[in-house]
């Protein structure tokens, strides 16, 4: 007898058993420097399931002593996984890319389940040993991502965190057949990269131990460096700090040291066109490795160094707050709030009197952030400089129907996106400003999303060029804008060159090479009076050539009048200001104020000499800047 078998039936059978809660945090209880660690089960196989412990300990009590802190870590990584060596004290920290998906891969924790991304599932299937546990600490799996208050206390000691652990395993994602034979080759020859005293011994270096050509190797390695990990912004400060960081990439693994002594001589047989751009991916290395022999240099702990020219800096000077975020600018951040907290806990601290760090705070927007930054560096920055204005601008990324809160006003720098100059003007003309004058003529009003600037209209725009990086490879006359510097001074001259490409320039290359960098993505624009200016791309006919008292550069603003743009409280905001203005012992009641946007920095002809200005006998007003 056959008995009728129903699905419907099977189904209520299988729901009515109890499920397995998932797994939820517990807080911690320990001492300030608590951490949990992640205990990963060892497993025989890649695609076993992953089960994994979580334990509370301190980063303190995990950390190694000093003397072994700061040993020269070993260049060539043996074949035993560094993590999954047996120690009742330390742990590896992982360094990876979250990427774009959400949590959607379950593991095990305590016998619960919880669902991680898929890269850092990749990541673990990777750092497990067959045969023993793995400590290891994972910034998604050992913090509470749903508590505001331990991501502002666990994102302030990130230094720390990564600095005690015995290493930092930089997880680049799934092996390939070409980046395994790179990195095969980079570990075999580890000893003769090291030893080598030219480029091109380490290049034959390479390829007498992969077999492969020298193009394929070059190919392979920017490969490598083109994956999404070198973009995120966490992975400065965690490579910087790390005592000792070993890059995996698959299976295989190499020392840091021998890893970027041959990618960047690799890289160096590579020819990037174009005036003022350099290769992207070998620059973003080059970075973070002088900037982490710069950390350690400053600490005095010891570096392993090339026996070859590897044409790079350890200038300290690189480590600033300001000098950071302008380099990792436009890197990856899956909270933008992180492309300051990132970096702000490996910048120099001020020398200035009463200079603090900056305070980290997931509470605030990433607008927030962006301008308590501008405040932090007009203050604290140890030279009281309007520098900071130089990288902001009218952002073309922002959304117009976000709110006031959210949005980020146009004089506080979007770190999201790279900038669109190659090389800014505060920069080249070396003037500096005057820390005195400039923290006794702004105010920052939070609120209202505004910084209020004392200082001058110097100009107003009457007409603009082409934009002067149009250049098109015709024979011909060539409008283009070139920077002399002759009998000592600097003018701005615009002018046509007449010539046959075929012979005179011979390559758009050539005629790329002899534009100066600032002229690129920047137009010339005629001043009243007939004076020359290179200004933003985003200036306009009308826009305010305006001196901000104390400042190194003039810069461009947009009067929004009182029509569309005019908003509610725009009243009390100038009340405000003027108070504020009044107890900084400044003439409020005497000054005009006027709402601009803020477009950008530019350079006037007869205006770039700080020693010329003489702010006392100009006319002043004061600029609400939004």
């Amino acid at each position: 007898m056959h008995h009728k078998f129903e699905l419907s039936s099977l189904i209520r059978t299988i729901f009515a058993f109890p499920r397995i809660p998932s797994y939820t945090y517990k807080p911690l209880h320990g001492p300030p420097d608590a951490i949990r660690l992640v205990i990963l089960q060892p497993a025989p196989f890649i695609t076993s399931p992953i089960n994994c412990r979580i334990i509370e300990t301190s980063w303190g009590a995990e950390s190694l002593s000093k003397s072994k802190s700061k040993s020269i870590p070993t260049l060539k990584t043996t074949t035993t996984p560094p993590a999954s060596q047996p120690s009742n004290k330390g742990y590896a920290a992982l360094s990876y890319t979250w990427g774009t998906s959400s949590p959607s891969t379950p593991i095990s924790i305590d016998g619960r389940p919880f669902n991680i991304t898929p890269n850092l599932h990749t990541a673990l299937q990777h750092l497990r040993s067959p045969r023993t546990e793995t400590r290891l600490w994972a910034d998604s799996l050992c913090i509470d991502q749903s508590s505001t208050s331990e991501r502002n206390l666990h994102v302030t000691h990130m230094r720390e965190i990564y600095s005690a652990a015995r290493e930092t395993l930089i997880f680049l994602g799934q092996g390939t057949p070409g980046s395994d034979a790179l990195l095969h080759a980079i570990r075999d020859a580890g000893l003769e990269i090291v030893g080598a005293t030219t480029r091109n011994a380490v290049v034959r270096c390479l390829v007498n131990a992969s077999g492969m050509r020298k193009h394929e190797l070059v190919h392979e390695a920017e490969r490598i460096l083109w994956r999404g990990y070198w973009k995120r912004i966490w992975i400065v400060q965690e490579i910087i700090v790390s005592e000792n960081p070993i890059v995996q990439c698959g299976g295989v693994k190499v020392g840091w040291e021998v890893f970027c002594q041959a990618l960047i001589a690799l890289l160096m047989e590579v020819n990037v066109f174009g005036g003022g751009h350099g290769n992207l991916a070998k620059e973003r290395l080059e970075a973070v490795y002088w900037e982490r022999r710069a950390w350690r240099r400053k600490r005095g702990l010891r570096n392993g160094k090339a026996r070859w020219d590897m044409r790079g800096e350890e200038e300290e000077g690189r480590m600033g707050l300001l000098d950071l975020l302008v380099s990792k600018r436009g890197a990856e951040a899956t909270d933008s709030r992180d492309m300051v907290f990132a970096v702000s806990g490996l910048a120099t601290m001020p020398k200035s009197p009463g200079s603090r760090p900056l305070s980290i705070t997931y509470e605030k927007s990433a607008a927030g952030v962006y301008m308590d930054t501008v405040k932090y560096l007009l203050d604290h920055d140890g030279t009281g400089s309007y520098e900071i204005l130089s990288h902001a601008g009218l952002h073309s990324h922002s959304s117009p129907k976000s709110s006031p809160t959210h949005q980020i006003p146009s004089w506080a720098p979007d770190w999201r996106h790279p900038s669109p100059y190659k090389t800014k003007i505060v920069d080249w003309i070396a003037t500096s400003s005057i820390p005195t004058l400039v923290q006794h003529n702004h105010i920052y009003l939070p609120h209202h999303n505004s910084l209020v600037c004392i200082g001058h209209k110097h100009n107003i725009i009457q007409s603009i060029s082409a934009d002067t990086s149009d250049v098109k490879p015709a024979a011909g006359s060539i409008g283009r804008v070139i920077w002399v510097d002759k009998w000592r001074r600097r003018n701005l001259i615009e002018h046509g060159v007449l010539s046959n490409l075929g012979t005179k320039l011979g390559t758009v290359t050539g005629l790329v090479g002899r534009c100066h960098p600032l002229t690129l993505g920047r137009k010339v624009a005629s001043l009243k009076g007939g004076v020359l200016a290179l200004v933003p791309s985003e200036a306009r006919v009308g826009d305010v050539v305006a001196e901000f008292v104390g400042s190194g550069v003039p810069f461009v603003v947009r009067d929004l009048g009182r029509g569309d743009h005019e908003r509610d409280d725009w009243g009390g905001l100038e009340e405000e200001a003027l108070s504020k203005f009044s107890e900084m012992d400044r003439e409020g009641g005497d000054l005009g104020i006027g709402h601009y946007h803020f477009v950008g920095e530019c350079f006037v002809d007869g205006l770039m000499s700080i020693e010329t200005r003489d702010w006392e006998l100009k006319k002043k007003d004061a600029f609400c800047l939004h």
